[in-house]
């Protein structure tokens, strides 16, 4: 809160200062889910001997949505959680076990729609869809989003108007721990394929440290398979 109050006193003073405590628990956690995904992926680009492109990009997109949601600039945030949708996508599509013949520009280059049907036709990949389909939900509703703003982009003198805007920060919360839960349940163990002995005894820490006992639990499961 002192970043946000240093570095977003507007933000700070019209937004987060007469959010309801309901609303300041989701922000922080919401904030806490985000480093979450950074602790995940740094470990990934740490241990893996896979291509790691889409894996910055999804770290490089998150990034920019923690720094826009103090802009409360809820039509920028849309087009960055479509951007991130995509981009895990094209994640998983890419480093499954089951890809032989998609190459990254293959993939960089597919339209959403291709991405379902190339991830229809593998089966490595459907068998686990249930797991990550919360992404195909993602890019429709923030497309929609985008398509249709209505009123909130018209009309507004930034950085004025703007902050009149409320977020519904519940919502926030719930697309980070989605995709967050995504990240533990199939990118970590189906895509990266992180055993016990991919971990050193610092990430170990960090992780025992940043995670809920739930989610900490998901990890020792997938390391006693391993």
């Amino acid at each position: 809160m002192s970043f946000v109050k240093k570095t977003y006193p507007r933000f700070y003073e019209e937004c987060y200062q007469i959010y309801s405590e309901k609303d300041r628990k989701y922000f922080k956690e919401t904030v806490d889910d985000i480093y979450k995904l950074f602790l995940h992926i740094s470990i990934l680009k740490d241990i893996s001997s896979k291509d790691t492109y889409f894996l910055e990009e999804t770290e490089k997109i998150i990034y920019s949505i923690l720094l826009l949601i103090p802009t409360n600039d809820l039509y920028s945030i849309n087009t960055f959680f479509r951007a991130l949708s995509e981009s895990m996508l094209r994640l998983i599509l890419l480093n499954n076990r089951n890809n032989t013949n998609l190459s990254r520009d293959n993939i960089a280059n597919m339209s959403f729609k291709n991405i379902k049907k190339r991830i229809l036709m593998n089966s490595f990949l459907f068998s686990r869809k249930k797991k990550f389909e919360y992404l195909y939900n993602l890019f429709s509703t923030s497309s929609r989003a985008l398509h249709s703003p209505g009123n909130s982009i018209i009309g507004h003198l930034f950085l004025d108007e703007q902050f009149e805007e409320k977020y519904n920060l519940k919502q926030l919360h719930s697309k980070f721990q989605q995709i967050n839960k995504i990240f533990l349940e199939v990118i970590i163990p189906d895509i990266f394929e992180l055993t016990k002995e991919d971990i050193s005894l610092s990430n170990s820490i960090k992780i025992r440290k940043s995670l809920s006992p739930k989610e900490f639990s998901i990890y020792i499961n997938y390391f006693k398979k391993s």
